[in-house]
């Protein structure tokens, strides 16, 4: 697991590792997850986060950030999947779709 660690902070500058049980602030997820401390607060509130704490200092699992970002991760896939499979198999795989407009 120790080298597994090294490797992933070795090949990539931006790596953050936090034990599963730690706690972050809704700045430290936004950071993490590349978007806004508002949007974290919004994921919280609809429930697709899940954090404690006050409205004001909410904190949210380390592992829960992983849990949402493997969450997001599978439903692109799967929105792919299905865009792929709505391709019309006889369109070149080079050529673009007709125009839409």
């Amino acid at each position: 697991m120790l080298l597994r660690a090294l490797d992933v902070m070795e090949s990539s500058r931006d790596a953050v590792i936090f034990p599963a049980d730690d706690l972050l602030s809704t700045g430290q997820v936004a950071e993490l997850l590349g978007v806004s401390r508002t949007t974290v607060t919004r994921l919280v509130d609809k429930g697709e986060l899940e954090g404690s704490g006050s409205a004001v200092h909410r904190r949210i699992p380390a592992a829960e950030v992983r849990r949402y970002q493997e969450q997001r991760r599978h439903s692109r896939r799967r929105a792919v999947s299905v865009l792929t499979q709505d391709i019309d198999g006889d369109l070149p795989p080079d050529e673009p779709p007709g125009r839409t407009r």
